[in-house]
């Protein structure tokens, strides 16, 4: 899978730059889009190359859930447009089945290790997600 761009949905700021930076790592052409509000990611895929994206999407947000943002997603159409990975620090094997029943294509329990967290990354991009 050729990705272009790379929406990054998470209430950590710290997160969030260490995945940008792993990204870079991997790929300097990925375009990285981090955030912690819904409504701006939302609006970020819409704009996105279809097929050509990945959303990385946290569970434990303020604005919105990461279950409610799949739901979002569903009803506004946009989960065909992309791969939706769940990268949440959770481990529960029930949060794991509902959001992959949601639409989620894949669900990641963050890797702490910047080794990990870049191996992880590649895998999603090169869709062994």
């Amino acid at each position: 899978m050729a990705v272009d761009t790379v929406i990054h949905l998470d209430d950590s700021r710290e997160l969030r730059e260490l995945v940008r930076r792993a990204l870079l790592k991997i790929d300097p052409q990925i375009r990285y889009q981090g955030t912690d509000g819904a409504s701006e990611a939302i609006a970020w895929m819409t704009a996105a190359e279809p097929s050509r994206l990945v959303v990385l999407l946290d569970l434990d947000m303020p604005e919105l859930d990461g279950f409610e943002v799949l739901r979002l997603l569903g009803d506004q159409n946009l989960l065909p447009r992309c791969k939706v990975v769940m990268f949440s620090s959770s481990t529960g094997e029930a949060d794991q089945e509902r959001c992959l029943a949601l639409g989620a294509s894949r669900y990641c329990v963050k890797p702490l290790a910047w080794d990990a967290l870049v191996a992880e990354l590649r895998r999603v991009l090169a869709g062994n997600a």
